[in-house]
C-alpha cells in the first residue's frame, strides 16, 4: 500500500487558482484509496483563519475527499528531525517547514507541498530522511513559471475536483434555491466559551500521544526539545507545547497543586472523570519564517468533571471564567488531558445528544440492522451502506430512539453555522410514528433512519461493533456523547415504550 500523503494548504490554494494537474492528482489519490492527511497548521490556514466563504469551500473539499487532520506520530521521531535540521551554518528548513517535515517522518508519509524548500531542497530527503511526493513538482510556479497566478476562486477548485456546483455567501452559508430541503445557513456569531473561538481553538491532548505537534523546536542548549512526557493520576500523556525545561517545571508544579483536589473529586464521585485544560500563550514572530520564534509559555490550568469526556468538555465550555486578556500579537493555545473515571458510568447515565422519544429494540428479532451515515457539514447527512449483525440467541438489545433536530449548529473555525435537516414522519415495524432523517433529500432514493442511543452496556458493546457517524472533522462533537449514536432504519425499529410524544 502506498505511503500516506501529508497535504499542505497551498495545494488546495493552487487548485482554487486553476492548477488542473494538482486537482487530477488529488482525485486519483482518493480514488486509489490512498490515506490523505492535512497538517494542523495547514488546516488552521485554510479553515480556521480563512475568510468564511473560503473556509466553507475548503471544508467541503476536505469532507468529500475524506482528508483528516494528521495525527502527531512518535515524538522521538519528530525530535530526531528537529535535531538533524540544525546545521553549522543554520537550518535545512525554516521553523514552520521543519514542523511539517517532522510530522511526515513520524507518520512515514510523503509531503505534498508547493513550498520551494520541499520542491528544490534535496537535503530534506538526504539529510532529514523525509519523503517528498513527486506531486510537489506540479506547482504552477514550477510548471508554468507564472509570476502572477490567478486569484483563488473556490468555484474553479470545485469544478476541477469534480464537485457539484455550489454558491457560498460571504458569510460562509451555502445558498440553495428557495424551498430546497436541508439548505444550510451561516452566521458570524462569536464562538462559545472554552475552546471554540478563533485563535483560542483548543489543541486536544489525549493519552495515546497521537496529537499533532504544534510548538516549535527548542533553541540549542535547552534540556527538552519538542515536548515532555509525564504521568498524572496513572495516565501517561505528552505535553506537546513545551520546548524548554523551565516551562516543563512550571506545568509539573501546577499539576502537583491540583492533584489533591483531583484525587478528592474522583474518590467522591468515582463515576466522574476529570478533564484538565492546560493553557499556554505564545507571541507571534515578526515574520512567519523567522528562526527566532518564542516557544509557548505556560499560563494556567483549568479543570472540569463529567461522566464522559464530552460532558466534561461541555461543562468547561459553558462555565463562566475570568482569563487574562491577550495582546494583539499574542495567541492562546490549550491542550486537554482526560483522566477517565474510576468506575465508568453505563450508557443509561449519560446525556443523550438529542431528546428521547422512546425505548425500542430491533426488528425482526435475532438481527440488528444499522444504516451507515456520513455527515457532510454544510451538505448535511447522507447514507452509506447498510450493516447487519446477527445477534446471540436470547439477546434483545435495548436502545433509545432520539428526536432528530430540525437544525444542527456547529462551528466553521470561529463562525457558527446552522444546517437545516430534512425530516420525515415514518412508521416503525410496530406502526409507531417516528421522526426520521431523510438521507436522500436531493436524489432519487429512499434511505432514512432514526438516531439511536444504547440503553444498557450490552447494547453499547453491540453498537461499538459498527462504525459511528462518519464525521471526519468532528463537527458534531459539540453534541455530548454523539459518538455513541448509531442510525437504524424505521422498519427495523420495534418500539417498546414511548417516552415523549411530539
Amino acid at each position: 500500500m502506498a505511503d500516506p500523503i501529508l497535504l499542505d494548504g497551498n495545494v488546495i490554494d493552487e487548485i482554487n487558482r486553476g492548477n488542473a494537474q494538482a486537482a487530477n492528482a488529488l482525485v486519483n489519490m482518493s480514488r486509489n484509496g490512498r490515506t490523505i492527511y492535512i497538517t494542523q497548521q495547514a488546516y488552521n490556514e485554510i479553515i480556521v483563519n480563512a475568510l468564511p466563504r473560503q473556509a466553507t469551500a475548503n471544508r467541503i473539499v476536505l469532507e468529500k475527499f475524506n482528508i483528516n487532520i494528521a495525527p502527531g506520530g512518535a515524538m522521538a521521531t519528530r525530535v530526531e528531525v528537529y535535531t538533524q535540521n540544525q546545521t553549522r551554518t543554520g537550518t535545512v528548513l525554516s521553523l514552520p517547514d521543519s514542523l511539517v517535515a517532522a510530522q511526515a517522518k513520524a507518520l512515514n508519509a510523503e509531503i505534498w507541498s508547493f513550498d520551494g524548500p520541499f520542491r528544490t531542497n534535496a537535503a530534506v530527503t538526504n539529510k532529514l530522511g523525509v519523503k517528498v511526493a513527486p506531486e510537489c513538482q506540479l506547482s504552477m510556479a514550477a510548471v508554468a513559471g507564472a509570476p502572477n497566478p490567478p486569484a483563488a476562486d473556490y468555484r474553479v477548485g470545485h469544478r476541477l475536483l469534480g464537485l457539484p456546483p455550489v454558491t457560498i455567501s460571504a458569510g460562509g452559508a451555502i445558498n440553495r434555491p428557495p424551498g430546497a430541503a436541508g439548505s444550510p445557513s451561516g452566521s458570524s456569531g462569536a464562538a462559545g466559551g472554552g475552546s471554540t473561538g478563533g485563535n483560542t481553538k483548543a489543541v486536544v491532548g489525549v493519552a495515546d500521544n497521537s496529537l499533532p505537534f504544534v510548538g516549535g523546536p527548542a533553541p540549542r542548549g535547552t534540556a527538552i526539545v519538542g515536548g515532555i512526557q509525564m504521568a498524572f493520576q496513572g495516565v501517561n500523556f505528552a505535553l506537546n507545547l513545551i520546548n524548554d525545561y523551565i516551562q516543563g517545571q512550571r506545568v509539573k508544579e501546577a499539576l502537583a497543586q491540583i492533584e489533591p483536589s483531583v484525587n478528592n473529586d474522583r474518590a467522591t464521585n468515582p463515576n466522574f472523570g476529570v478533564l484538565i485544560i492546560i493553557y499556554f500563550t505564545q507571541w507571534e514572530p515578526a515574520t512567519p519564517d523567522s528562526l527566532i520564534q518564542p516557544g509557548p509559555a505556560f499560563s494556567h490550568i483549568e479543570t472540569a468533571t463529567g461522566l464522559s469526556r464530552d460532558e466534561a468538555t461541555q461543562k468547561w465550555q459553558t462555565a463562566p471564567a475570568l482569563r487574562s486578556g491577550l495582546a494583539r500579537t499574542q495567541k492562546e493555545i490549550t491542550q486537554e488531558v482526560w483522566i477517565p473515571p474510576i468506575i465508568p458510568a453505563g450508557p443509561s447515565a449519560l446525556k443523550t445528544p438529542f431528546p428521547v422519544h422512546s425505548i425500542a429494540t430491533f426488528a425482526p428479532a435475532g438481527v440488528a440492522t444499522f444504516q451507515g451515515v456520513v455527515w457532510g457539514g454544510v451538505t448535511g447527512f447522507d447514507d452509506e451502506t447498510l450493516r447487519t449483525v446477527k445477534l446471540d440467541p436470547g439477546f434483545s438489545p435495548s436502545f433509545v430512539v432520539l428526536w432528530p433536530r430540525k437544525v444542527l449548529r456547529w462551528y466553521n473555525g470561529g463562525y457558527q453555522v446552522t444546517t437545516d435537516i430534512p425530516l420525515l414522519t415514518q412508521k416503525s415495524s410496530d406502526g409507531t410514528d417516528l421522526t426520521t432523517v431523510d438521507l436522500d433529500p436531493y436524489l432519487w432514493g429512499s434511505a432514512s433512519a432514526v438516531p439511536a442511543f444504547p440503553a444498557d452496556e450490552a447494547t453499547d458493546k453491540l453498537f461499538a461493533r459498527v462504525p459511528k457517524t462518519h464525521d471526519n472533522l468532528n463537527l458534531l462533537g459539540v453534541y455530548p456523547n454523539f459518538g455513541k449514536v448509531r442510525w437504524i432504519p424505521p422498519i427495523n425499529v420495534k418500539v417498546i415504550t414511548v417516552i415523549k410524544k411530539k
